[in-house]
């Protein structure tokens, strides 16, 4: 895994940042939150947990699967709710304890339906990202006259080389200490931060996160054990907010255990 500009990706498939992103993937974006919303809405959340199976197989993410079975497992639920709730020939509720059933089932579908659209809202850009050459463009060129732009570039530019590096040569990112502004070091990575290593606070001060945001990073990736090697992963596994993603994605890096 490597990350380039802040943006993790697998096997390439991401697209760098910095750089011109595809549109075509933003609008694949949209075809999939499109497609995923209609599925949620018109089976009532009893099919919302198709599109994180897709998500969990494109992302190879274990806590993207377990939402999915979630989902499932409500949706069974649900149908066995139905089956069992006496009613007439025409579908009515049947006495007191078939209404309760009936509001229970209704309130069940309604928030399963809004908590699955949130999700799959939030994980269309990951699983889609894109952005826009003609706004890089005016960046770079706003670089040749601001010197302000212009550093925040290059330290992009080094966190690129930082990244790359610790993907092909993780012992030598360690002994470099990439990621570990808390320690001795003379290698300028451009401000990254390994959320493989570095302790909470130090996580917390790179990423500008609230701390509570900074120890779930920490306890993730101890109850991972054999050390995180994707990123958005690692969002999900964390559960952090989604306003968080872009920076983390920006400073973080994950060095190999």
């Amino acid at each position: 895994m490597s990350s380039r500009g802040g943006k993790s990706t697998t096997s390439g498939s991401n697209p760098v940042p910095g750089k011109p992103r595809s549109i075509g993937a933003a609008l694949s974006g949209w075809v999939w939150f499109g497609g995923s919303l209609a599925l949620t809405l018109v089976t009532a959340g009893l099919l919302a947990w198709v599109p994180f199976v897709h998500a969990a197989i494109r992302m190879r993410s274990a806590a993207l699967g377990r939402r999915a079975a979630i989902y499932a497992g409500l949706a069974v639920l649900v149908v066995i709710l139905v089956a069992v709730t006496p009613s007439t020939a025409q579908g009515d509720p049947i006495g007191t304890t078939s209404g309760l059933l009936s509001t229970l089932m209704a309130l069940m579908a309604v928030a399963m339906m809004i908590t699955a659209v949130v999700q799959q809202w939030s994980l269309r850009r990951t699983l889609f990202p894109a952005g826009s050459a003609r706004t890089r463009t005016r960046a770079d060129a706003e670089a040749a006259s601001n010197p302000a732009v212009a550093g925040i570039l290059a330290a992009r530019a080094r966190r690129d080389q930082a990244r790359e590096l610790a993907a092909e040569d993780p012992l030598m990112a360690r002994e470099l200490r990439i990621g570990r502004p808390d320690l001795a070091r003379t290698y300028d990575d451009g401000g990254l931060v390994d959320l493989n290593s570095a302790p909470a606070a130090v996580i917390a001060h790179i990423c500008e996160l609230d701390p509570a945001d900074a120890d779930a990073i920490v306890t993730a990736r101890e109850h991972h054990g054999s050390g995180l090697s994707n990123i958005d992963e690692l969002l999900v596994l964390a559960e952090m907010p989604m306003h968080t993603w872009e920076v983390i994605r920006d400073r973080a890096v994950l060095i190999a255990t």
